[in-house]
């Protein structure tokens, strides 16, 4: 029996993180979690900070998304995000330490007045959270 596949890639400006056949992708995007396998329509989606995970035949490889987008396309989905670290690559202390300084520098910002810098705050402390959650829920190997 010849199962459809995706071919996936999943980019950052650092260089590749996976790139590989596939079974099923999921991602979170600026609209809510989604699937996305064999088939599925061309689409071009906003991702967001969160998680995602890669099903192969051969299990499911995490990972900690930051924001980008994904484009499928002919079952070839091809991910693009500013930064992204597989499960077994986050550094807990780091992301802990991450959570730690975000929320001092949140403590301290004027949230009238210094709203660019409030936002890169929150967002910094959503990707340390979100390394965090992944870790926790699905270990790091």
């Amino acid at each position: 029996m010849n199962l459809k596949q995706l071919n996936v890639e999943i980019v950052t400006p650092h260089g590749p993180l996976f790139a590989g056949k596939a079974t099923a992708v999921q991602l979170q995007t600026r609209l809510g979690q989604v699937e996305i396998g064999p088939d599925h329509e061309s689409i071009i989606m906003a991702l967001d900070i969160g998680h995602g995970a890669v099903f192969t035949h051969d299990g499911v490889e995490r990972f900690a998304m930051n924001v980008g987008y994904v484009e499928v396309l002919d079952n070839h989905v091809e991910i693009m995000m500013e930064t992204a670290e597989m499960v077994s690559d986050v550094d807990t202390e780091r992301s802990e330490e991450s959570v730690r300084i975000a929320k001092e520098r949140l403590e301290k910002l004027d949230f009238a007045e210094d709203r660019a810098r409030v936002d890169r705050a929150k967002d910094k402390l959503r990707r340390a959270e979100a390394r965090l959650a992944l870790v926790s829920k699905f270990g790091s190997d």
